[in-house]
């Protein structure tokens, strides 16, 4: 007979095993602009212009050095006549005469008078310079068309290249003549112009000034003067120059000018002056004319910016070099302790490099201002140009300049701002003109001062004024006038000086110049510090000051530190030093202003510089701090208060401890979180940053609770990068400090896995034979593993004994035991606890018994049964008894029953005296054989042999 079973739904098998009992078998069912030739061909007639001038034009000889004077041969000039136009230097045509175009036209025409003259049908437009008397048609051309001469006059200087210059309008010139190369006698005014907006105008030469033979109209020297310039400029009265001793005086004689020569003018041509119409190369001017800017006027209240151009040339030699030194040192001195600032410049062959203004509030900048010269040593020629301009090109721009110098300039910028060497007497003077008048024109003073006999009467005036010139006899000599001139704007004078100091060292050192504070002079006069720190006063009486810095703007967070005066040992908000007329500094009695902090009275007059130096430091400012509580576990993670909560009692923070400033540790200190601002518990007294705090722990977390492994500590208490593990002192800064006290709870979490066998008589199948996992990972069977608290851990296992013949296994039950950690095959072990959950696993045992009697019913006392072994004959009616007791721990369903001796049907019921009905007919909880019960199925037949 062949019992199948099924197993319950929801069990899991590994394998199923048939249990075999001959003759019957129990069977388990588990149930992207390129270039072009456009742009290339607009530069084109550019280039062309250059070679061709314009019929108005002067030609090339202009440019010609002065060996080239010789005139030139009739034949000569008709073979120049064919010369190409490329040949030329053109004086602009907008400068050419109105007549000339008529005169060019006339000149065209054929003529019988002088048929020489027919050859220049075919020359260019502008006729070459050169002086032909010889020449009889150059003689009839002159003397019927006039000829003109465009001069330019210059303001400023415009570049470093040399003669780059602005040309300045409403410059009235004049051509004039003389028989005496140093205009002293009769001197013949030819014709005057007016420079227009671009610094030149042309001076008309009419045609009968030019004779057939010999010099001009019977004069040798021929001069271009300016003899009025436009407001704001003025005449220069006299060059002299070192070359050749050209003097020009404008009281005596033509004036000063630019000398032309006769022999480069001619009727009929219009020319540029430049330096080639000179007399001599050796006294060559720029060609262009000079006029000297007016000084603007400087503000003369104590606090100037002022700038020191000196000479460091040869000439002056390493003993005067040593006086100049001294001389600026004293009037450095004169302005230490002042709202001054000062730039040292110098100048020989070339200038030195950019300077910039220092202030000289402090000895110790002042001193900063000595150094820059320190080292100057005499040699090299003189280049008053290029220091000028050096000047003008810095970043800073002083407000008086103070050019001292004992010689006159040998060298000037040249045509790339190189120097330039001395032959070019009267261009020198020019160009530093120029240079003097751009350093003027962005708002500079300039003072110069001659020293000894070597500078030459009225030259260095020039790039000044007459009213700003100064003589002395020796570099000696000069300190006295150096110191006059620092001290003058001074004399008469409170300074404040202003400095903040972070830590309230009245030093120097330990400060910096207060900028934007508000100081008072008897209470109705009010300045605001500069860039220097600094503020002055004048002195109208001798009397006693009183200063005041304001309440409201400057000192508004910030508090004067009070100095220790010498005299009297009291401390005042200000120390107060007197420099004399002489130069002798002494110190001046300072008293408070009862119940004024922030005021002082000093004694002044009308002739000392009187200097006041405040320190002010920042008020402290107000401070808070808030104490943090963080917690961390084992692994240094972060945990909540909550989750702390699952396993400490009440309070889980415990409370902060604070002390400040070294007094005693906060009775009542403030909660988490919470933000203090004053310096005792409930009290007044504000917090503010210097303020010395130390924070700790006054009362530890509450303890464990009961069941739980686990144990607190503190790590650290932090503030910024700062730390300490047990308390932390720290410096409060303005505004909130955080501080953060860190404890952490160390727990044991653990999950241990264990397997029951329910295993039937007999069956050793050992629990091993099982492997237990969470969330995938084997566990040995009974030992503890820690596992992350809370989280999900997944139970499974695998294997089990499906190699043992006949048997059936299922997993029976899964039990934690820790109530409500198991839900489904998932547990979730609490923080510091330590959960077994227990894998059964039972076996699944049953006995089939078959029992045979003879006939076709089975006594209801089931006695007389045929014992194994009986003797049947053939063809006896048989009945059989078949039970299907289950002997194992689980339920079972039987799926079929079949014999292969039975060929009728069987029925079957849970009872002998219960209904049996033919297997097919029973339902499934009929067909399921509970532990310990049976099933019990009949069938009858014939035994046939």
């Amino acid at each position: 007979m062949r019992v199948r079973r099924t197993l319950r739904p929801g069990t899991a098998w590994a394998a199923a095993a048939a249990l075999i009992v001959a003759p019957l078998v129990v069977a388990p069912i588990v149930s992207a602009a390129e270039p072009g030739s456009e742009e290339a061909s607009s530069s084109a007639p550019a280039a062309a212009a250059l070679s061709a001038p314009a019929a108005d034009q002067a030609p090339a000889e202009d440019a010609a050095p002065a060996s080239s004077e010789a005139p030139a041969p009739a034949a000569q000039e008709d073979e120049s006549s064919e010369q190409p136009a490329s040949a030329s230097v053109a004086a602009p045509s907008s400068q050419a005469p109105a007549s000339q175009e008529a005169a060019l036209s006339s000149r065209a025409a054929p003529s019988s008078a002088a048929p020489k003259a027919k050859s220049l049908t075919s020359a260019p437009a502008a006729q070459t310079l050169e002086s032909s008397s010889s020449d009889a048609g150059i003689s009839l051309l002159a003397a019927s068309k006039d000829g003109g001469l465009t001069a330019t006059a210059i303001s400023v200087r415009s570049s470093a290249t040399m003669d780059d210059g602005v040309g300045l309008a409403g410059v009235t010139l004049a051509l004039r003549t003389s028989s005496s190369a140093s205009f002293a006698g009769t001197v013949t005014t030819i014709s005057t112009c007016v420079t227009a907006s671009n610094g030149s105008c042309t001076l008309t030469i009419p045609a009968s000034n030019f004779k057939t033979s010999g010099s001009w109209n019977g004069a040798n020297y021929v001069k271009v003067v300016a003899t009025s310039a436009p407001a704001g400029y003025s005449l220069v009265e006299e060059i002299n120059a070192t070359p050749n001793n050209i003097s020009w005086n404008g009281t005596t004689g033509a004036g000063y000018g630019q000398l032309v020569r006769t022999s480069k003018l001619r009727a009929g041509t219009t020319v540029l002056l430049q330096n080639s119409l000179y007399n001599s190369e050796s006294d060559a001017s720029t060609g262009r004319i000079a006029v000297v800017k007016s000084n603007p006027a400087s503000s003369q209240q104590c606090g100037i910016k002022l700038g020191l151009l000196l000479d460091r040339s040869g000439s002056i030699g390493s003993d005067g070099m040593d006086d100049l030194k001294l001389a600026a040192d004293a009037m450095i001195d004169g302005l230490t302790g002042t709202p001054s600032q000062v730039g040292v410049w110098s100048f020989a062959k070339d200038a030195a490099e950019n300077k910039t203004l220092t202030s000289v509030a402090t000895a110790t900048s002042a001193a900063t201002v000595k150094s820059s010269y320190a080292n100057f040593n005499a040699n090299g020629g003189t280049n008053w140009d290029a220091g000028l301009w050096k000047v003008k090109t810095s970043a800073s721009t002083p407000d008086v300049l103070i050019v001292i110098s004992d010689g006159e300039p040998t060298y000037s910028l040249g045509p790339s701002g190189s120097g330039l060497t001395s032959q070019y007497g009267q261009g020198l003077l020019e160009r530093a003109i120029w240079s003097a008048n751009a350093v003027k024109n962005q708002g500079t003073k300039i003072i110069t001062i001659g020293v000894g006999s070597n500078v030459k009467p009225g030259n260095l005036k020039l790039v000044s004024s007459s009213s700003d010139h100064y003589s002395v006899g020796s570099y000696s000599a000069l300190k006295t006038a150096l110191r006059e001139l620092a001290l003058a704007p001074c004399e008469g004078t409170v300074n404040v000086i202003k400095r903040v100091t972070t830590t309230g060292t009245t030093t120097e050192a330990a400060s910096s110049a207060g900028v934007g504070f508000t100081f008072t002079k008897d209470g109705s006069t009010s300045k605001v510090t500069g860039e220097t720190g600094g503020v002055s006063f004048p002195v109208n009486a001798a009397g006693t000051v009183k200063i005041t810095e304001s309440s409201t703007v400057g000192q508004q967070g910030y508090d004067i530190v009070p100095q220790k005066q010498s005299a009297d040992g009291k401390y005042v908000p200000a120390l107060c030093t007197s420099l004399s007329k002489a130069g002798v500094k002494s110190n001046v009695l300072v008293s408070a202003v009862s119940g004024d902090a922030y005021s002082f009275t000093v004694p002044a007059d009308t002739v000392s510089t009187l200097t006041c130096t405040v320190y002010n430091k920042p008020k402290p400012k107000e401070a808070s701090l808030t104490i943090n509580h963080a917690w961390v576990d084992e692994n240094n993670a972060s945990l909540t208060d909550a989750q702390v909560a699952e396993v400490l009692n009440a309070p889980v923070n415990g409370a902060p401890s604070l002390k400040v400033n070294s007094g005693s540790v906060w009775a009542n200190a403030p909660a988490y979180d919470d933000s203090v601002t004053t310096t005792t518990s409930g009290g007044s007294t504000k917090l503010v940053e210097g303020d010395g705090v130390t924070v700790a722990v006054r009362t530890a977390p509450g303890s464990v609770k009961s069941g739980y492994t686990c144990s607190s500590s503190l790590v650290s208490v932090t503030k910024g990068s700062s730390t300490n593990p047990t308390s932390l002192t720290s410096t409060l800064v303005a505004g909130n400090n955080a501080f953060t006290i860190t404890h952490k709870l160390t727990c044991t979490t653990q999950l241990t896995l264990k397997k029951v066998v329910q295993a039937g008589p007999g069956d050793t199948t050992p629990a091993s034979a099982w492997t237990l996992r969470s969330n995938g990972t084997a566990f040995t069977q009974g030992t503890a593993k820690a596992v992350t608290p809370g989280a999900g851990n997944v139970l499974t296992e695998t294997g089990g004994p499906t190699a043992v013949p006949n048997k059936a296994w299922e997993q029976t039950n899964l039990v934690c035991d820790v109530a409500g950690t198991l839900n489904g095959t998932t547990v979730k072990v609490p923080r510091g606890k330590s959960v077994t959950c227990t894998f059964t696993n039972s076996s699944l045992q049953i006995e089939v018994s078959k029992r045979a009697w003879l006939g076709n019913t089975i006594p209801g006392s089931l006695s007389g049964d045929l014992p194994s072994g009986s003797a049947v004959a053939d063809g006896s009616g048989i009945s059989w008894l078949f039970t299907v007791k289950n002997t194992g721990f689980l339920d079972y369903r039987v799926s079929g029953i079949s014999d292969n001796y039975v060929t009728t049907p069987i029925t079957c019921a849970q009872s002998l005296t219960g209904t049996f009905k033919p297997f097919s007919s029973l339902t499934q909880s009929e067909r399921t054989i509970a532990n310990g019960s049976s099933l019990y199925c009949k069938a009858t037949g014939t035994l046939a042999f």
